[in-house]
């Protein structure tokens, strides 16, 4: 079901603005609070490109907190989520990473996009 589209990167593989590398594909867009957000599965993350800012180590584990706050190694420094919980605001889905389109090369919402199933 279409109810989502997208320009740019058709989800090979996802960059930075600054090019950099961050995952493998992507799963969908997601419409929350704060606006879109792409979801990248656990398991297609590039994770040594990635680091975790100082202060955000206690997120770690802590299954009290929503997610946990990565960003990128790159002048982008865009800032991934590694969802831990539910929220009542968007269908984020625990073990999935979210990061805003805006960071991303070759990215933007002009719709809805949901990609037809794999």
């Amino acid at each position: 079901m279409n109810r989502y589209s997208y320009t740019g990167n058709k989800g090979d593989l996802i960059c930075t603005r600054d090019g950099l590398a961050i995952a493998y594909r992507f799963n969908r867009i997601v419409h929350g609070g704060r606006g879109a957000y792409v979801e990248l599965p656990n398991n297609k993350i590039v994770l040594q490109n990635l680091y975790l800012p100082e202060g955000q180590e206690w997120r770690i584990g802590n299954l009290d907190v929503y997610y946990v706050e990565m960003r990128s190694l790159c002048a982008t420094n865009a800032k991934l989520y590694f969802q831990q919980r539910t929220v009542d605001y968007a269908d984020y889905q625990i073990g999935c990473w979210y990061v805003s389109p805006r960071d991303l090369q070759d990215f933007e919402v002009v719709g809805k996009y949901e990609p037809e199933e794999v």
